[in-house]
């Protein structure tokens, strides 16, 4: 190796970490105020994370948390048809008694699948929700955080955001949800297609992620691409949140909803930082301990 090729191996990571200290960490550069309805935000972590109450992300894990005066997330992706469909991981296996990755199964292949698998008997017979499904029945009754999964590939965020944005806009519902994901790129495209809708900032350490390179994670670590995505909300893993992350985000705009608090001290102990709300397998719980304290 020359001079010249050290020399610039050196260089490179200096001016990358120079620009990325001074890049924008401030949310949506048009400040339109668009507010969370309540002034601190339970959500139901796939409707309740907690199969021992309801099978996740079905239409009986969304009736829980909305019965619980609760928000609720889910995850959406694609079926090999084009239908957005709502299931967390990318296979079908762990959550149903079907098998194979749900790219490569159609809607009505998925629908014949038993989605309460990992609940008590009564639910046998669950079925995989579509995101319209979901929006049908609690559009208007409870706000819906809808992650959108998506890969590294920017086409693949930019299609699955716009799927979303456009079911958005014919349902009339901006107003009703908000959309979160991994993927800046992801609300890079409906900052792009759908303005109105709420964005909010999924992130990590990512360290746990070994597809990702250390680049990457750096990048994602620290919401180096928010001025691509410009999010009204951050959602970081809850034990990258203490007093002084919360000053420092909220000064800046920023509502903050750690994820997944299911411990009632951990709860207790978010809620007396400040944050705007959190997301939690425990979405009765969490109103309960929030309830406790408001009154004390």
């Amino acid at each position: 190796m020359n001079k010249k090729q050290v020399l610039l191996n050196l260089l490179i990571p200096i001016l990358f970490f120079t620009y990325t200290a001074c890049a924008s960490h401030n949310p949506r550069a048009d400040k339109v105020k668009l507010v969370i309805p309540q002034k601190f935000l339970v959500i139901g972590h796939r409707g309740t994370g907690d199969n021992s109450i309801a099978p996740e992300n079905t239409l009986s894990s969304f009736r829980f948390a909305a019965k619980n005066n609760s928000a609720f997330e889910l995850d959406t992706m694609f079926a090999k048809s084009g239908e957005l469909v709502v299931i967390h991981d990318s296979d079908v296996d762990r959550t149903t008694n079907g098998k194979g990755m749900v790219d490569t199964l159609t809607l009505a292949e998925l629908k014949q699948l038993d989605a309460g698998k990992l609940s008590e008997p009564k639910f046998k017979g669950e079925k995989i929700p579509t995101l319209e499904e979901v929006l049908t029945e609690f559009g208007g009754k409870t706000l819906v955080d809808i992650e959108i999964k998506a890969q590294a590939p920017k086409e693949e965020a930019q299609k699955i955001g716009a799927a979303v944005a456009k079911l958005l806009a014919e349902k009339k519902m901006e107003k009703q949800v908000f959309v979160t994901s991994f993927n800046p790129f992801v609300l890079e495209t409906i900052k792009t297609t759908n303005p109105e809708v709420l964005r909010g900032q999924l992130y990590s350490s990512f360290d746990d992620v070994k597809e990702l390179g250390w680049l990457t994670k750096y990048v994602l670590r620290n919401l180096l691409l928010n001025g691509k995505a410009e999010p009204d909300i951050l959602a970081p893993r809850k034990d990258m949140v203490d007093a002084e992350y919360v000053k420092k985000y909220q000064d800046l705009g920023y509502k903050i909803f750690p994820w997944t608090v299911n411990d009632p001290k951990e709860m207790e102990n978010l809620i007396k930082l400040g944050i705007d709300g959190l997301i939690t397998d425990r979405p009765d719980l969490a109103n309960e301990i929030y309830a406790k304290l408001k009154n004390q």
